[in-house]
């Protein structure tokens, strides 16, 4: 990358103008260009463009980024008349002005320091056509002005041309002006080509798809398994398309046209093929839930007999703090009064109804099987009972001694075992779990032990056990009865380079407790091979991204080491990961690219030097380079490049080159991801005459965006042993595979920025100016000013290709009611062409059942597939889909050679819910933005409206519910048409990834959801400038590279 700082700037006198009147100027990009009589009225800070014959050296700024804001204006190609008006800026007095230092840098460099010292005034010659641009700058009111006006050779303003001439393409069959597009399958269709434009579809629109026409005559999927069967998936178990017939819980083929209902063959017990007997009352009737009385009668109530049956418990302490209560069951125990005798005691109990009473029994009552029964009490007349036998155990000796488990995993069920003295067998017995609520579990006694079934807990605690062999009171115990659920150790499920390789994320399964862990040196144990100041950063509790600094030596397949006992889930209590990571490398990872700057030719007298730094794909590290003579023996030159290994840049003395000998030079460069080094060749001549030295810089690797501006400087210098030093400037351009009337030659030759530039150093090429598919040769002719026949010319190719087209279905996912009328589908509106290219859009629509992975067949008429018309926007009822299904409708669109395709998914209700669609479904953004979440919905009345961010594993996680990441909400409601959004404040969003954001909107008894997904750009990897020349005085220029 190179940046230019021209440092022509003074202080502005606060009521400086020009001897003209003020009349309006013209707007291009940042600059306006003023025409003839004008008033310069002072701006806050303004930056000169390079000079033609004085600025030879780095006149290009930022050219291969492609951001339209070089400092590059100038004239058309015509002569220049002499233009008399001046300025002289007056400059404030030098002594008052201290010296100054600038410093800049980026990430793993070192500060670039630059001494500037005060110089004296200056005076401007200025033009009657200016271009100005604001830029920032260390300075105050400070002012610089292009010299340059845009003539004819008559001396009239050029005026910048409001479009450009077309440019008649060749189609993609070859035909000048055709109409033949690359369709979505890749074939080329239309035009003359025979092809309709749905060729390569298979009959559900799926490009290269197995969908064909099957037994039931309509368009469906064969199966995975079996690709060659025309079997239909419509046709139910009796063999009839687009029928209802099923197997049944018994297996067999019911309902549709067999005359037969789903399960003829079960009885009324619900068993295949029974009896009734299993279910049968004791009135002889299935299900009739009828049972006999403690007095033997069928569905009696108790009331003709009075009887006792049961007692629970059976089973009691010798003594117990909570008491022992015992409740009985029988029949007519509904008298005045109840008396208890146990044991021969007799105390009162208390009636509940006609079978049931309850009584109390006494503490400190010895061991062993006591009898029990009760009397009815009625007046004067007691009735007795049977007897009944009570145990009771020593609930001193009878005890708890060990429990284990220790401690419980979350997710894994597990037994608890309880072992103890005189421990009975009763199948009452349960276990007490005591967490944030009690639960009483069955005990099963197993060899003088009692185990319990946990179920697997979802979220760590504290547990308190117990165990009560009569299911009501708990044993004492000797042994700790605290227990704890540990989360599980987390798990690292992938650690990898990203594919730039400058930064390193480790996922995990689970999310981690990451309130502590906000350095490199407080999550591992050793960061020295992450360099000096590495960051790591959590972008949710889940992925850990790790940046290593620049001067880092971790390479793929390297390890960290966690530190002991950090990472743990982030729950009450959780199981540490401990050990080592190994860092794999990226899936995708970024290959070098060698550039080497510098002149194919050299003066006679001149010197080389052959600079490869603006080579890319370092990972944010330094590259590797390896410099040779390719095809020359020449020990001196070879030990030079020797001895520049790993150097970005090569000096050679002319004095080792021969005049009117061509060198092949050779730059290999690698990167610390693989070893394997890519290479580049640059051919120098060195001329047998004092002609200038000139470099040509493009875009990188000649590639260029149709869309996108970009610059081809010329960085030229007179040879040093020429004593005329001023230089000009002629570009032309040629379009190597143009029509016949060479109309891509003549659209680029037309745009402003070409005609403003052709005479300077840098070329601007404005963006739309060129072309797709087309490759554009250009060409400058570098002279000597006072010797315009001591020329060089040079010349670079560029290949123009159109950016990919960005297809999206406007609104996204959503929610669809039965009710809800006519659906729209657009893939027009929302689908952008970043070249805006002349052409239009075509479009072809697919259509699947997610719950068969079939092609949409109408709810309304089963056998009628849901047509969606080859247009780019249309319509079907919402009635044609089923409620309580998912919907995937792809859209694939074409635009001349470009393809792209965008989904969308309908999630079918009955009814009419709020109408829910985003604004932008798919947004890609850079992490340094605030990225605005905007949706529109319709609701009968006022509705809940709530943003989320879904939490699933192909996305990353933000709770939209915190403020500090969300800088403004609004939710404007109306009877028609309501708008929501959120706005996510910059740096929220991590680089790299992906995020899915719903919106519910709940009307109180409808819920209508859409998404919107935002991707975030990766962004530049770090990188490093260095200074031409180190130290300046005021007002010289400054080349960064």
């Amino acid at each position: 990358m190179n940046t230019t700082i021209h440092p022509n700037m003074s202080s502005v006198h606060p009521n400086m103008t020009s001897n003209h009147t003020a009349v309006p100027c013209t707007c291009y990009g940042l600059r306006t260009w003023c025409k003839k009589n004008f008033t310069v009225s002072p701006t806050p800070t303004i930056l000169q463009p390079p000079n033609t014959a004085n600025n030879n050296n780095g006149n290009n700024t930022n050219n291969n980024n492609n951001n339209g804001n070089g400092n590059i204006v100038g004239s058309s190609a015509s002569p220049m008349p002499h233009v008399t008006p001046s300025i002289s800026l007056p400059l404030p007095n030098p002594t008052l002005m201290p010296s100054y230092t600038s410093s800049a840098s980026v990430s793993g460099t070192a500060p670039l320091n630059m001494s500037v010292s005060p110089v004296p005034t200056m005076s401007m010659d200025v033009s009657e056509t200016m271009a100005v641009s604001a830029s920032s700058s260390a300075m105050n009111a400070s002012m610089s002005v292009a010299m340059e006006a845009s003539t004819t050779p008559g001396g009239e303003v050029v005026p910048v041309p409001t479009t450009l001439p077309p440019v008649c393409s060749t189609d993609c069959i070859g035909v000048d002006c055709g109409t033949a597009i690359v369709n979505g399958c890749g074939h080329c269709v239309g035009g003359t080509t025979g092809l309709d434009k749905n060729y390569g579809q298979d009959c559900n629109n799926v490009c290269n798809g197995t969908a064909r026409n099957d037994s039931c005559e309509v368009c469906s999927n064969p199966p995975a398994d079996d690709p060659t069967s025309i079997v239909s998936p419509f046709r139910d178990c009796n063999n009839d398309c687009f029928q209802n017939a099923a197997i049944d819980t018994c297996g067999n083929c019911t309902g549709g046209l067999t005359g037969r209902v789903p399960n003829f063959w079960m009885d009324s017990c619900g068993i295949c093929g029974g009896d009734n007997s299993s279910c049968l009352g004791c009135d002889g009737v299935p299900n009739s839930g009828k049972i006999r009385d403690s007095c033997g009668v069928c569905g009696g109530d108790g009331s003709t007999c009075t009887n006792i049956t049961s007692i629970y418990p059976s089973l009691l302490p010798s003594i117990s703090i909570s008491g022992r209560t015992v409740t009985v069951t029988g029949a007519g125990l509904s008298g005045s009064a109840i008396k208890c005798v146990f044991d021969g005691q007799e105390s009162d109990g208390t009636v509940v109804n006609l079978t049931v009473c309850q009584c109390t029994i006494p503490d400190n009552v010895p061991a062993g099987t006591k009898s029990f029964t009760v009397k009815v009490v009625n007046g004067d007349v007691e009735t007795p009972t049977s007897d009944l036998q009570i145990m009771i155990y020593d609930a001193t000796n009878v005890k708890i001694t060990t429990v284990a488990p220790a401690e419980f995993l979350t997710g894994t069920p597990g037994t608890l075992t309880f072992e103890g003295l005189g421990l009975i067998e009763n199948p009452a017995a349960v276990c007490v779990i005591r967490t944030d609520k009690v639960v009483k579990i069955p005990a099963v006694f197993v060899s003088g032990s009692y185990n319990c079934s946990l179920p697997g807990y979802e979220m760590a605690t504290n547990m308190t056990v117990g165990l009560s062999i009569n299911g009501v009171h708990e044993l004492n115990s000797d042994a700790d009865l605290n227990r704890k659920v540990f989360a599980t150790t987390p798990a690292v499920t992938s650690s990898q380079f990203t594919d730039t390789g400058a930064k390193i994320i480790i996922a995990f399964n689970k999310p981690i407790a990451t309130a502590s862990l906000t350095t490199c040196a407080a999550i591992f144990s050793n960061v020295t091979a992450l360099g000096t100041n590495p960051t790591c950063a959590w972008s949710d509790g889940r992925h850990l991204e790790i940046s290593p600094d620049g001067d880092a030596t971790i390479q793929p397949q390297n390890t960290l080491a966690f530190k002991t006992d950090i990472i743990k889930q982030d729950q009450m209590f959780s199981k540490v990961l401990n050990g080592l990571v190994t860092i794999l490398p990226p899936g995708n990872p970024v290959k070098p690219v060698p550039v080497i700057f510098g002149p194919t030719q050299i003066s006679s007298c001149g010197h080389l030097t052959l600079d490869g730094s603006q080579s890319s794909g370092g990972g944010g590290r330094n590259l590797e380079y390896g410099w040779s003579l390719e095809g020359w023996v020449d020990n001196e030159i070879t030990a030079v490049l020797n001895a520049a290994v790993n150097n970005a840049r090569v000096f050679i003395n002319g004095t080792l080159m021969s005049a009117g000998t061509t060198y092949e030079f050779k730059l290999a460069v690698s990167n610390f991801i693989s070893s394997q080094a890519v290479a580049t060749n640059i051919s120098v001549t060195k001329a047998t005459d004092p002609l200038p030295e000139v470099t040509l810089e493009g875009p990188l690797q000649g590639k260029a965006m149709a869309g996108k501006a970009f610059y081809v400087t010329a960085t030229a210098k007179a040879a040093s042993c020429s004593t005329e030093k001023a230089l000009s400037y002629s570009w032309s351009v040629l379009c190597t595979n143009d029509d016949s009337s060479n109309s891509a030659k003549t659209r680029a030759e037309s745009s402003p920025g070409f005609r403003l530039t052709s005479n300077k150093a840098s070329l601007k090429i404005d963006a739309g100016s060129l072309v797709g598919e087309k490759t554009y040769r250009f060409t400058v002719v570098v002279s000597l000013t006072a010797s315009p026949s001591t020329a060089t010319t040079m010349s670079t190719d560029v290949a123009v290709e159109w950016s990919p087209l960005e297809p999206a279905i406007a609104g996204g996912d959503r929610t669809l009611g039965r009710d809800s009328g006519t659906l729209e589908l657009d893939a027009k509106s929302s689908t952008v062409d970043p070249d805006n290219a002349p052409g239009e859009l075509s479009c072809a629509w697919s259509c699947t059942d997610t719950s068969n992975d079939q092609p949409c067949y109408s709810a309304v008429n089963k056998q009628s597939k849901i047509s969606l018309p080859d247009d780019c926007v249309v319509s079907v009822a919402a009635a044609e889909f089923g409620a309580g299904k998912a919907y995937r409708i792809k859209s694939s669109v074409s635009k001349g050679s470009r393809t792209g395709s965008s989904t969308v998914l309908l999630t079918v209700v009955e009814g009419n819910p709020p109408a829910v669609s985003v604004v932008t479904p798919i947004m890609k953004v850079t992490a340094g933005q605030k990225v605005t979440l905007e949706a529109r919905y319709t609701s009968g009345v006022q509705p809940t409206v709530e943003w989320i961010c879904a939490q699933e594993d192909d996305y990353r996680y933000v709770d939209l519910s915190d403020a500090s990441i969300v800088s403004s909400s609004t939710d404007q409601y109306n009877t028609g048409t309501s708008f929501t959004s959120r706005v996510l404040k910059a740096n929220v969003l991590a680089p790299g990834s992906k995020y899915k954001f719903i919106i519910n909107v709940n009307d109180g008894s409808k819920i209508g959801s859409s998404n919107v997904i935002v991707e975030v750009r990766n962004g530049p990897t770090s990188g490093s400038f260095a200074a031409e020349p180190t130290s300046l005085a005021q007002l010289q220029e400054v080349t960064l590279r």
